[in-house]
């Protein structure tokens, strides 16, 4: 005869290291003529990036716009119809993927700053996996989102 043993374990675990400290939420920040908004779910879903230099590209085109820039100065309008919106984020991803690289990581540069001030919970970054969720536990792998997969 078979016998079966159910053993619990109690531990104390501290997930205050897991998540930022609450912070209200902010639409957008700027700061000397740049400003970063936050993402949307649906432009993530959008993006259909393949790698991290895409993410990267992607989401700059939909989350930062310099101040009096030709080709930079606006996000695309997330209230137009899906046409023009595909249309605005096709020229700008367009532009963005024709700079030097060194012009290219000096808006990395800028937008890594404003954007780690929008993140109230948990900070995301990207891979070429998709998203990644910082500041887990200590023995936890990263976590990953590719909102592709969702769906």
């Amino acid at each position: 005869m078979f016998k079966t043993r159910l053993i619990l374990f109690l531990t104390n675990t501290d997930f205050s290291n897991c998540f930022k400290k609450q912070s209200s939420w902010i639409h957008e920040i700027s700061e000397v003529g740049v400003t970063v908004r936050q993402l949307t779910g649906s432009e993530a879903e959008e993006a259909h990036c393949m790698n991290a230099a895409e993410w990267i590209a992607c989401l700059l085109e939909f989350q930062i716009k310099y101040e009096n820039h030709e080709h930079l100065g606006q996000c695309p309008d997330r209230s137009v119809i899906d046409q023009a919106y595909k249309q605005q984020f096709s020229q700008k991803l367009g532009y963005l993927k024709m700079l030097p690289q060194s012009e290219f990581n000096l808006i990395y540069l800028d937008y890594l700053k404003l954007n780690s001030q929008l993140f109230t919970h948990i900070e995301l970054s990207v891979n070429n996996d998709g998203f990644v969720v910082q500041r887990g536990a200590d023995d936890a792998p990263i976590a990953r989102h590719r909102p592709s997969a969702v769906w």
